[in-house]
């Protein structure tokens, strides 16, 4: 899809590969109203990325849950945030013990996310039945997941409650990333990634291209 930007003295295209066929914009569409809540946009227009959230009880059983809705809450604090159904083990979890894992998986990984949602557990969801593997985490109790791209290590910060969900802020208090992905410049990065975006139920993405804008006039 060629995207049209008009600069003052100038004008420039970008390519971007939407579905690899190349289209132009035109003119804005109709404007209409939609739905408010995120559960009726079809499709939506806020993408989130898709991460595995572990966390473990007062006896120390892990869990580990799908979560889209991971976001940075402070950029000079390092503070993240994500909501959470109050009747979620996530939260129960987090409720009792403080602490939580964010862990981020590339494309391939995330494929797992779908059946962990599908799957429903007495007492943990535990990783090991989806072809994942636990590995100890260096300050906080939850579990990294191996395969992971990167992790952040987490103490509940504070919480706001929202109806019959709740809003979770965590303090990042250990952060880890693949020796590889700090490798070569910041396009083979962030292609080494590779995450997965949620679109929504049963539909998710990937990272169809990275660009550089420039530095802008």
């Amino acid at each position: 899809m060629a995207v049209r930007s008009t600069f003052p003295g100038r004008q420039t295209d970008r390519i971007v590969d939407l579905g690899g066929r190349p289209t132009k914009i035109g003119a804005p569409s109709e404007k209409v109203s939609i739905p408010l809540g995120r559960k009726e946009w079809h499709p939506s227009p806020l993408l989130e990325q898709l991460t595995l959230v572990t966390t473990v009880d007062r006896e120390g059983r892990a869990n580990i849950a799908p979560k889209a809705s991971v976001c940075v809450a402070a950029v000079k604090t390092p503070l993240i945030g994500f909501a959470c159904s109050k009747k979620h083990r996530t939260w129960a979890n987090i409720e009792a013990t403080r602490e939580f894992v964010v862990n981020v998986p590339d494309l391939h990984v995330a494929e797992s996310a779908w059946k962990m949602a599908e799957h429903k557990d007495p007492v943990a969801r535990d990783m090991r039945m989806f072809g994942l593997t636990p590995a100890a985490s260096l300050k906080v109790r939850p579990p990294r997941v191996e395969e992971a791209r990167a992790h952040l290590e987490c103490r509940l910060e504070s919480f706001k409650e929202i109806g019959n969900e709740v809003f979770i802020f965590g303090e990042v208090v250990e952060a880890a990333m693949d020796r590889a992905a700090l490798a070569g410049p910041p396009l083979r990065q962030y292609r080494y990634l590779h995450p997965a975006v949620f679109l929504e139920k049963h539909l998710y993405a990937g990272l169809g291209g990275v660009y550089d804008a420039g530095d802008g006039d």
